[in-house]
């Protein structure tokens, strides 16, 4: 794995276009978000992870859920799980 890079304390209007400037860069993207101003941002990473206590509208932008005791794989991120780990 290369190195890792992360953006704290964004304001909401500027987290998606901060994805959107990453993946023109190339690189991959992951969101993590637990709130409506996270959602835009999740949908546009190539993989968005919502922490289950959020808002309905992240968990249902995200790709990945994490929850106490559960985490919840949907969309894009189905063809990364293997299926006997779950």
């Amino acid at each position: 794995m290369g190195s890792i890079e992360y953006f704290a304390e964004v304001l909401p209007q500027q987290k998606a276009e901060k994805v959107r400037e990453i993946k023109a860069s190339g690189l991959p993207v992951s969101m993590i978000g637990d709130g409506v101003n996270d959602a835009p941002a999740l949908v546009a990473s190539d993989l968005g992870i919502a922490i289950g206590a959020g808002t309905d509208v992240a968990i249902e932008s995200a790709d990945v859920t994490r929850r106490p005791e559960q985490v919840i794989v949907t969309g894009a991120a189905e063809c990364c799980v293997d299926p006997s780990k779950q």
